[in-house]
C-alpha cells in the first residue's frame, strides 16, 4: 500500500485523476484503493453505428479509466470480492467526477 503515498497531488485540482481509498472503519487501515483518470475513446463510423451513436458528428468520446487498483493482501483473504466492489464503485465515482458537472 506504499504506492498510494506516491500519488501526484497536483493532478487532483486539474481533474486528471482521482484516487479513492477504502478504509477499515475499525482500525483505519487501507483495505483497497484505485485511481481513476480522465480519458477518451475514439470510434470509427462502423463502431458508432454498432452502439447507436451514428448521428453524433464527432468520433471521440469522454471516458474514465482505472489507472491503478490495489487490494491489501490480508483484506483480500478476509473480504472476498473487494477488488470487484472497487470496480463496481467506479460507475458511481465516474458520474460524480467534477469534469462532468
Amino acid at each position: 500500500m506504499e504506492r498510494i503515498r506516491k500519488h501526484p497531488l497536483h493532478h487532483i485540482p486539474l481533474c486528471i485523476s482521482r484516487t479513492h481509498v477504502l478504509l477499515n472503519t475499525q482500525d483505519g487501515s487501507i483495505l483497497a484503493y484505485m485511481s481513476l483518470v480522465a480519458d477518451s475513446v475514439q470510434l470509427s463510423k462502423n463502431e458508432k453505428e454498432l452502439v447507436k451513436l451514428g448521428l453524433i458528428p464527432f468520433s471521440t468520446f469522454p471516458a474514465m479509466k482505472i489507472k491503478k487498483l490495489a487490494v491489501d493482501k490480508d483484506a483480500k483473504q478476509k473480504y472476498y470480492g473487494i477488488g470487484l466492489l472497487m470496480i463496481r464503485l467506479t460507475r458511481g465515482f465516474t458520474f460524480n467526477f467534477p469534469l462532468f458537472h
